[in-house]
């Protein structure tokens, strides 16, 4: 697919700047960055410090209308400056999640921005620190 004068090798649909994403790099310690070209594969962070290219984050994405989703990510590449971005992919995602960030973009780019939501949702570190775990709303 070709965009503007640039071709598009994206498998999938991504919106722009979508809203924000609180960024752990592990239980106790988070930067809020804004998302930008969100997909159902990842995201451009942009608005925040950098992080190192290869570590894996826990991220939660904070859009206007939905509830939050939490998803694993691992850094891709990033940029000096911090509102160049940080890319990321998401990882070992399940179904329902990706389905849900599906839902945000294509409701964004379609202009519909409204859903039932939940304020509250669990972060589970499991994965980088069996005894700790985080209520977020």
């Amino acid at each position: 697919m070709r965009t503007g004068n640039r071709l598009e090798r994206r498998a999938r649909p991504r919106t722009r700047r979508i809203g924000s994403a609180i960024v752990y790099l592990n239980p106790w310690l988070a930067n809020e960055y804004a998302v930008e070209d969100l997909s159902a594969g990842g995201a451009l962070l942009t608005c925040g410090p950098p992080i190192r290219v290869g570590r894996n984050v826990r991220l939660v994405l904070r859009v206007l209308g939905f509830a939050p989703i939490a998803v694993d990510a691992k850094v891709l590449r990033r940029a000096d400056r911090p509102r160049d971005g940080v890319a990321v992919a998401f990882i070992d995602v399940e179904a329902a999640v990706e389905d849900l960030i599906q839902d945000v973009v294509l409701a964004s780019l379609s202009g519909r921005r409204s859903r039932p939501v939940s304020e509250e949702i669990f972060v589970d570190w499991a994965a980088d620190d069996p005894s700790a775990s985080a209520w977020l709303g």
